[in-house]
């Protein structure tokens, strides 16, 4: 049986799971609360599209867009329209203040981020930072 790598602290994890979440200093979601986000997200309805998703075992950033209430499962997303993954292993998602649908050319799309901050806080507390570029949700910070 080979060994497992120890995570930061040194101690040896089996769970390929752990072992990626141990390289964080705080996790603020779990399963039940990143359903509970997005499927406040999806009931809401917004003008919201496009979404860039990050997993704490990837590097690989996925521009999956937004999930509707079908896509959500209670531990994680639906197969079909997203990859079927556990919502822990979400790092985090962002939510763009505009973005072009074709590339390079001038019309853009600009989606609710203020509606989007408005569902969230009504639903409970998460953490979100705001930038220029748009609205992260985080689950996992270093």
């Amino acid at each position: 049986m080979k060994k497992s790598k120890p995570d930061v602290l040194g101690t040896p994890h089996h769970d390929p799971y752990e072992r990626f979440a141990s390289a964080f200093s705080i996790s603020y979601m779990s399963n039940a609360k990143w359903r509970k986000a997005l499927g406040a997200i999806a009931d809401a309805a917004l003008p919201l599209e496009r979404a860039s998703w990050k997993f704490i075992d990837s590097q690989h950033v996925h521009d999956w867009g937004v999930p509707r209430r079908t896509d959500l499962l209670p531990t994680g997303l639906a197969d079909g329209r997203f990859q079927p993954v556990e919502y822990k292993w979400i790092e985090w998602i962002h939510f763009p203040r505009c973005w072009r649908p074709i590339t390079d050319v001038g019309h853009s799309v600009a989606q609710d981020l203020d509606g989007l901050k408005r569902v969230l806080a009504a639903s409970g507390s998460f953490h979100l930072v705001e930038d220029e570029q748009g609205v992260t949700l985080f689950g996992y910070i270093r």
